[in-house]
């Protein structure tokens, strides 16, 4: 079955849909006219949705720390449009109206003018009440239209309850926005509701994001739909995942760091689990280290240790149990390493998260007359900056804030903080 989705604007040429079309809200409701083809779908465990996207756009690795998935499509090496789902973790009396009103991406942007909402209609996603928002806008003297759905998830976790919040957001310039329009068409009226999971509970899934620091002598993968963060020199990268059953902590969660070094391995990674037990007994944290001892990284001889730590009133049997654990190599001058951390994992499931991200490391000589990119990018981290086009094709920005080449691109509006 096909959800009718949103009213027609008068840049789009007539529809013909399989029904009448059906008046709602402000304006009239209808399918496309032509389907775009769309990939198999997959299934985002972790934000409990399960949808296809738009065959020919190219997934972006990185789009927020709330963003599911997010694709673009480019024209002459310049991209044309954009369309992605966000999820938010929301306090549990919220409504949808409450929703959509704190969550419109691109309102408040000083780099947009003439915004302006062209209608609103009521409809279903996966059968759940939801919002669909048609705007109009220019970014940097582009005339661009932007279609929000809206939909809240009831979500119960323990004792945490809360509301889980979907944005899909699908914009275009003025001459692609109603292929766009059809592909966010596509994705709501097939998108399934699927059971949420701690992301920190399932093995790491494919490494599928490089990311490489000729200045720094090194080369990462990142597993996919994991989110990250980079330093402007790359000499540290933070990656995560949502963990939306914890009410949308970034669990689990890793630190790729790299610096200058002359001591050892073991004396290193001795000093960093000098400093971390330090700081826990000063915070009167419990913690024990299970273990530690001489590893290999890179092909070089390392050092490891896993540390488990407990937070709360055993009174109250309330303790949460993190588990630390940090692989550190030296080469070159420097050191390499990784710390990772998970509330509520096993020291089996550690290891093999560390086992599989660490073997992506690649370790050579730092060049230092050579600037730092991402392979194929191109791009310089000298300075941050938007992009020209109204959608961007980069899969990283210099410092990987969310900043985006439109507001709507990263699909990240500020999203309440979920309550019990």
């Amino acid at each position: 079955m096909s959800y009718v989705l949103l009213l027609m604007f008068a840049a789009m040429a007539p529809v013909q849909v399989s029904s009448a079309p059906a008046t709602q809200g402000d304006g009239v409701v209808a399918t496309p006219a032509t389907k775009l083809e769309m990939s198999e779908p997959v299934a985002y465990s972790f934000a409990g949705v399960k949808l296809a996207m738009p065959k020919n756009f190219e997934i972006q690795p990185f789009a927020g720390p709330n963003s599911v998935v997010r694709a673009v499509r480019t024209k002459n090496e310049q991209p044309i449009m954009s369309v992605g789902l966000s999820v938010f973790a929301q306090k549990p009396d919220v409504t949808l109206d409450e929703f959509v009103k704190n969550n419109q991406p691109g309102r408040d942007d000083l780099s947009v003018r003439s915004y302006k909402q062209l209608g609103a209609s009521s409809i279903k996603v996966a059968g759940l009440s939801a919002k669909a928002i048609l705007v109009s806008y220019e970014y940097r003297s582009t005339p661009t239209k932007a279609l929000m759905i809206y939909f809240l998830r009831p979500l119960q976790s323990g004792e945490l309850k809360l509301e889980l919040g979907y944005l899909l957001v699908a914009e275009g310039d003025k001459e692609n926005f109603s292929t766009v329009y059809g592909a966010a068409c596509e994705i709501a009226s097939h998108l399934q509701l699927t059971d949420v999971v701690h992301p920190g509970e399932q093995p790491v899934g494919e490494l599928t994001i490089p990311i490489e620091s000729r200045a720094n002598g090194y080369s990462i993968k990142i597993p996919d739909t994991w989110k990250f963060q980079l330093n402007r020199e790359r000499s540290q990268v933070q990656m995560y995942q949502m963990d939306f059953l914890m009410g949308g902590q970034a669990t689990p969660n890793m630190t790729f760091t790299t610096k200058p070094e002359i001591s050892p391995p073991e004396v290193a990674a001795k000093v960093v689990l000098r400093n971390v037990e330090d700081s826990m007994t000063k915070a009167n944290i419990e913690h024990q280290v299970v273990r530690e001892g001489p590893v290999k990284m890179a092909g070089l001889d390392g050092y490891e240790f896993l540390l488990k730590q407990s937070i709360g009133s055993r009174e109250s049997d309330a303790v949460r149990t993190t588990m630390l654990m940090v692989r550190l190599v030296c080469n070159n001058g420097r050191s390499y390493a990784f710390v990772l951390g998970n509330e509520g994992a096993d020291a089996d499931w550690m290891t093999a998260a560390m086992d599989k991200v660490a073997s992506s490391l690649e370790v050579t000589a730092p060049v230092t007359s050579m600037p730092t990119t991402l392979p194929g990018s191109g791009e310089s981290t000298s300075r941050p900056g938007r992009e020209s086009s109204p959608v961007s094709s980069k899969p990283v920005k210099p410092e990987a804030s969310n900043d985006s080449a439109s507001p709507f691109a990263a699909t990240e509006p500020a999203a309440e903080g979920a309550g019990k």
